[in-house]
């Protein structure tokens, strides 16, 4: 959602002949707020820019929010082969807004990145958090629960995933 990156994730899709990209400009959060602050990191470090950690630099950005069950509704997506939630502790508010797409099993591989020591510092227990998606019928991919990195997710009525 950081605007100064915007030009820069569609000259990537220009230049890689991505006709299916389509940039939209908003944070996925859990729908409690229309719009938020993200404190930017430096612009050498960008993807580290954050919703729940305010960095030394006091630069921010206002990005208006929506869900992801929303955002799949006002896009016309059916489906999502892969989605990637790596947002700097910030993975509660978007899986919490992505009940329904989860439930009906809408994303083929769900990556997520809990950045354990950001959620325990917010006081959230990345293993409730690994439950939440668990409890909507997703499994582990990956050898078993890794509370401070990368969880590979899909349905658990899948015979096995792969990519």
């Amino acid at each position: 959602p950081q605007q100064r990156l915007i030009p820069v994730i569609q000259r990537n899709a220009e230049l890689n002949d991505l006709s299916n990209v389509e940039v939209v400009n908003v944070a996925i959060s859990d729908g409690k707020k229309s719009s938020m602050d993200i404190w930017l990191s430096p612009s050498t470090h960008s993807g580290s820019s954050s919703f729940v950690t305010k960095y030394f630099v006091a630069k921010s950005q206002s990005i208006a929010c929506c869900t992801l069950d929303d955002l799949f509704v006002d896009l016309f997506i059916d489906k999502a082969d892969l989605i990637k939630i790596d947002v700097e502790g910030f993975a509660p508010e978007v899986l919490w807004g992505a009940s329904d797409i989860l439930r009906s099993h809408r994303i083929t591989f769900l990556l997520v990145d809990f950045h354990g020591r950001h959620l325990q510092h917010r006081g959230i227990d990345p293993n409730a958090l690994h439950h939440f998606v668990l409890g909507h019928g997703y499994k582990v991919v990956n050898s078993e629960f890794n509370k401070s990195g990368y969880n590979l997710y899909t349905p658990a009525s899948t015979a096995s995933g792969t990519l």
